[in-house]
């Protein structure tokens, strides 16, 4: 008669498991030397971001104050700045792709070499994590996997339902699609429809800068799977250290 060993997992290994999975998810690279352009495209950013809150604050004084007096000339300068901050704020949207300008020529000369310097970087980062998970009984790593992707999932769902599968459509061509709709209807709709239509962009914004967060996600997930193959109780272990 076949005896089953029931797997048998102590709280202190769970703990030990979501610590390690913890410093995996937010763990940050070293700085790395900056070169002239960024530099200088991080002060101007600053210099825009400065520009940016200051005007804000100007742009409600004044929203104020024409509402007190009934100005109609306060109102027209109200207008005016709303658009110079709007502006303010396109610009450092825009500042990361300025940023990432040497990024891209580096790729148009040698394509694979960003990739394999990052794949470098990562695994120089994980790999003493990876040697921890490697000691930690499997079915714990299994199980804190199990929690780990259902709230990875769960994540992504709850954006998707407020803006969509951005992944899939873009942000751009959201962003794009939204304009060309909204501009023919815009002066024909009620003020409370243009404040909700407003929000949809806002959604897919929150969603792309969630992309960030979901990739550290995934990553962790990966290197949980991979341990959970070779955590302790497993019959093959292969890491050893340096």
């Amino acid at each position: 008669m076949d005896k089953r060993v029931e797997p048998i997992i102590h709280w202190h290994d769970i703990e030990e498991v979501k610590g390690v999975v913890a410093r995996l998810t937010t763990r940050k690279r070293s700085a790395q030397s900056k070169s002239r352009w960024a530099i200088r495209v991080e002060n101007a950013e600053r210099m825009v971001r400065k520009l940016a809150l200051i005007g804000l604050a100007e742009c409600a004084v004044f929203a104020l104050l024409s509402r007190a007096w009934n100005s109609h000339p306060l109102t027209e300068t109200v207008l005016v700045m709303s658009i110079l901050v709007t502006l303010l704020a396109i610009a450092l949207l825009i500042s990361p792709m300025v940023m990432s300008i040497p990024f891209f020529r580096t790729v148009y000369r040698a394509p694979f070499t960003p990739l394999i310097e990052a794949i470098d970087d990562a695994i120089k980062l994980d790999f003493p994590m990876v040697l921890e998970l490697d000691r930690c009984n499997r079915e714990a790593i299994q199980y804190v996997l199990a929690h780990y992707r259902h709230q990875r999932i769960a994540f992504e769902r709850r954006g998707m339902m407020l803006a969509g599968s951005l992944d899939k459509i873009g942000f751009f061509p959201a962003m794009v699609a939204f304009v060309m709709l909204m501009i023919p209807t815009w002066s024909h709709l009620d003020p409370w429809i243009k404040y909700f239509a407003l929000l949809v962009p806002a959604f897919h914004f929150l969603n792309m800068l969630s992309y960030g967060l979901t990739q550290e996600m995934d990553r962790t997930i990966a290197l949980l799977e991979y341990a959970s193959m070779h955590g302790a109780g497993s019959p093959t272990r292969v890491f050893t250290e340096l």
